[in-house]
């Protein structure tokens, strides 16, 4: 049996747990489970700690008892809320006398990395190998464990979000116990799921509609190099139906969910909704449910529509971002109807509509769930580690040497 990871995502619309294990690239879900906690997150941070620690409590409780296992670490998963990308290099000497490389030498490199600060206001959230370089110049895109070298570098890119953000999913994990095996940000695992999908170009923006937010994120070459927040989402719009037809969050949920936007022209206005209550009889019709979804979808897209010119000023090079595929992920894409209203409205051009066909996690809740299980196998030599920050780093442009990538790069 393979080594189970354990997977937690606090979302901003649910909490998701995932078990699995990868198998020469190709990720196995054993259980995925999911509880929906509609106001969980607020401006990237958890509303209420002590509601998301008691629901990931319930969910482990469910999996030990379903899987027959413990679980004591967790692989977890943290939001690009306020994202800083950089990139550098760290050299190290080779332990053994003889230089052959071994696991405790690309620990010592993760361990130089990690001590890497970008202020008192941000905290590491996650090193990305690039390459690794021996002293031959020969480059390795995994570590090169066995091979003689003095030496070994690595460049990496560091991922950096708001302290206080970070801090809350740590203090969730604290509060029951648990571990942390990685941290890994949401749109990186995404990218890194989502790279061997025949669909994926080159570069990107990626959209994750979660509950209550909707980030956008550039993706180039399957590297995250930025991302852009706001505060907009599915649970929005079911807060936006049950009000304007008065139902209850749930019916609303239901409906948005089951039967969403649909306006083909031979579809029958039928009742999609019937209930009875202390002020009679309340039916619903397919058309007054697209009357409260539309004006809704139209204002969500404006925002998005704002948000590449709000990228470029967090990358060096000049991207045009205008002319980028998107790439829609996220629970909040399950709206019954999105890419006929998507397409109705002129929505952006080319976009791409991902399935990540693994068993046990459809759901696209649990894309980024999936993203980390891929990433925590990729980089298992990386493990984090808490160590005290020493140095601080710049945002500077790009000088590196590297033959890919060169113009998205912020140097240390």
């Amino acid at each position: 049996m393979e080594n189970i990871t354990f997977v937690l995502d606090i979302g901003s619309g649910a909490t998701k747990l995932l078990a699995g294990y990868v198998i020469e690239g190709q990720p196995i879900v054993l259980e995925a489970l999911k509880v929906a906690i509609p106001q969980q997150i607020t401006q990237g941070r958890i509303a209420k700690i002590d509601s998301s620690v008691n629901a990931v409590k319930t969910l482990i409780i469910q999996m030990e008892k379903s899987l027959d296992v413990k679980i004591a670490a967790v692989t977890l998963v943290v939001p690009e809320h306020d994202l800083q990308v950089f990139a550098g290099r760290k050299t190290t000497n080779i332990i053994s006398q003889q230089g052959i490389i071994a696991p405790m030498d690309i620990k010592n490199l993760n361990n130089l990395f990690k001590k890497e600060s970008a202020g008192a206001t941000m905290a590491q959230a996650g090193i990305v190998p690039e390459q690794f370089i021996l002293d031959d110049e020969n480059v390795y895109d995994q570590p090169p464990l066995g091979l003689t070298s003095n030496n070994i570098s690595l460049d990496a890119n560091l991922h950096f979000i708001r302290r206080d953000i970070f801090q809350d999913y740590l203090d969730v994990c604290a509060k029951v116990g648990l571990k942390i095996k990685k941290t890994v940000v949401a749109a990186h695992g995404i990218s890194e799921v989502t790279a061997a999908l025949l669909e994926t170009p080159e570069e990107y923006l990626l959209i994750d509609l979660g509950g209550k937010t909707t980030s956008v994120s550039f993706i180039a070459a399957n590297r995250l190099y930025a991302a852009v927040t706001f505060e907009l989402g599915g649970y929005d719009l079911s807060e936006a139906i049950a009000s304007g037809l008065g139902l209850s969050f749930e019916d609303a949920l239901r409906l948005q969910e089951h039967y969403g936007y649909d306006e083909r022209e031979n579809t029958y206005d039928g009742i999609i909704f019937r209930s009875s209550g202390e002020t009679g009889p309340k039916t619903i019709r397919q058309s007054e449910l697209n009357q409260v979804i539309t004006p809704f979808f139209k204002t969500w897209l404006e925002q998005l529509a704002s948000v590449p010119s709000e990228l470029q000023r967090h990358v060096q090079a000049a991207i045009d971002f205008a002319s980028l595929p998107w790439m829609f992920t996220g629970g909040a894409r399950k709206l019954q109807g999105f890419r006929a209203l998507y397409g109705s409205m002129r929505g952006h051009e080319p976009y791409i509509w991902p399935h990540l066909d693994v068993i046990g996690a459809r759901d696209p809740q649990f894309a980024a769930g999936l993203g980390a299980l891929f990433v925590t196998d990729k980089y298992a030599a990386l493990t984090d580690e808490v160590l005290i920050p020493v140095t601080n780093v710049q945002r500077v442009k790009g000088t590196s040497k590297k033959a890919q990538y060169n113009a998205y790069d912020d140097e240390l």
